[in-house]
């Protein structure tokens, strides 16, 4: 994926292809309110991706926040290149929902099966890595099956950002999408409480990501979809890759994917808006907590009337530079309402008491 400077283009992954670690009444299983708006992070504490000795600080916060909710995206199988675990529970994944509890945060799993251009699909049985490896998808749709039925987890994602593998691969893409109808109605069947959805990057489908090379729509990989089978369509979104500026995303922004789903729920599993200037990436668009605050009264109003249950920032703390001053790191590093002292930017405030 190309991110256009002024000057020169510069290639990134998003953050958000992969974020690795190794009923009835007035509350839910999380000792948090039954209803409402749940405000997320992707898991964050303070120094990660370096140091996870912050974790539990990282629960204990969110846990206390009202309907605070803690995302973990990652791979369906921790092997990611031998996958001689495929079909177990990824260990993070199998044990978010018990932490739910224990700290009571909502959980929100997200199973991906690509790292970049790369399919996760490949099995010791059988190397096709492709959405024709009936071995890897009886894996796959058994390991989530089974999770779901033991732990009855809140939310479930399969696939993240998946327009990009339509751009890639119509043809194996249809696969994959009988591949999630199938297994949605495996996992209702074994826990009908669960939401179950799919996930897509707003500005690529809807081709509104100029500022990341991105200009034509890919809303076939959205209509290839029967949407009575997703509870919550997923969506990341991060307006700077098209717009400079909070004040330059129009009221009427997320209006192509509304005259195509009615009245479906969205699931924002990712936003934000950079708070620092990271790098020397030339970025074009505006970097500063002040943004941050205008672009979340701007979100506000672009989900005005919808039924949105889950929003997610990207991050609680700031990520911390890997080493290399990576490019993923320059673009979405500081997409979080602490700064990199654990220090509240001016948008936590706001951001703990949003609703749309």
């Amino acid at each position: 994926m190309a991110l256009a400077s002024h000057t020169q283009p510069f290639a990134f992954c998003l953050v958000s292809l992969t974020l690795l670690c190794s009923g009835c009444g007035p509350d839910d299983d999380t000792g948090q309110p039954a209803d409402g708006l749940v405000r997320g992070f992707g898991l964050s504490p303070q120094g990660f991706p370096l140091d996870w000795a912050e974790t539990e600080a990282f629960y204990l916060e969110v846990g206390a926040m009202e309907r605070g909710g803690v995302m973990w995206n990652g791979a369906w199988r921790d092997d990611i290149e031998g996958a001689s675990d495929a079909g177990e529970v990824p260990v993070m994944a199998g044990g978010l929902p018990s932490l739910g509890e224990t700290y009571s945060f909502v959980p929100i799993l997200v199973f991906g099966w690509r790292s970049g251009d790369e399919p996760l699909l490949s099995v010791p049985g059988d190397a096709t890595n492709d959405w024709s490896n009936e071995q890897a998808k009886e894996l796959f749709s058994a390991m989530l099956v089974e999770h779901a039925g033991a732990t009855q987890a809140p939310w479930v994602f399969i696939g993240n950002e998946n327009s990009a593998y339509y751009e890639q691969d119509p043809q194996d893409y249809a696969r994959w999408v009988a591949f999630y109808e199938d297994v949605y109605d495996r996992i209702k069947a074994e826990s009908p409480t669960t939401r179950v959805g799919t996930i897509f990057n707003f500005e690529h489908l809807s081709g509104q990501g100029e500022l990341a090379g991105w200009s034509t729509p890919r809303w076939e990989a959205l209509e290839a979809h029967d949407l009575s089978k997703i509870d919550a369509l997923g969506l990341t979104v991060y307006p700077f890759l098209h717009h400079a500026s909070p004040a330059d995303v129009s009221a009427d922004y997320l209006d192509p994917l509304f005259e195509r789903i009615g009245d479906l729920p969205i699931a924002v599993t990712e936003t934000g808006w950079p708070a620092e200037d990271l790098g020397e990436l030339q970025i074009p668009w505006e970097q500063s907590p002040e943004a941050q605050v205008d672009y979340l009264d701007t979100l506000g109003g672009l989900l005005e009337g919808r039924d949105v249950p889950l929003v997610n920032w990207l991050f609680l703390h700031a990520m911390a530079d890997p080493g290399d001053s990576s490019t993923d790191w320059q673009v979405f590093g500081s997409v979080s309402i602490r700064d990199g002292a654990g220090d509240e930017r001016p948008v936590h405030e706001a951001w703990t008491a949003f609703e749309p």
